[in-house]
């Protein structure tokens, strides 16, 4: 329990508590537009926040140091058009 990763938390300290290892090594963080995205932009050193769509899912893998790469990102619509493909 994060109070960085809280609702007046602020990024800069959401990246302060990922550094300092107070999380596990598999943490999920939660959130809406547009703080999410913005938070996502961060961590993968982008100058443009990420547009989650509702409902969309990201995974962002890193070592020691930021990977500066997505692993995978998913969102709803991309599952049904996927479901109506031939």
């Amino acid at each position: 329990d994060l109070d960085a990763l809280g609702v007046e938390g602020r990024i800069a300290n959401v990246l302060a508590a990922l550094a300092s290892g107070d999380v596990g090594p598999r943490t999920a963080l939660v959130g809406h537009m547009p703080g999410i995205g913005q938070l996502a932009a961060e961590l993968l050193g982008t100058a443009h926040p990420f547009d989650f769509k509702k409902g969309a899912v990201a995974c962002l893998a890193f070592d020691a140091t930021p990977a500066r790469g997505a692993a995978w990102l998913w969102s709803p619509g991309e599952a049904a058009a996927q479901s109506s493909s031939p």
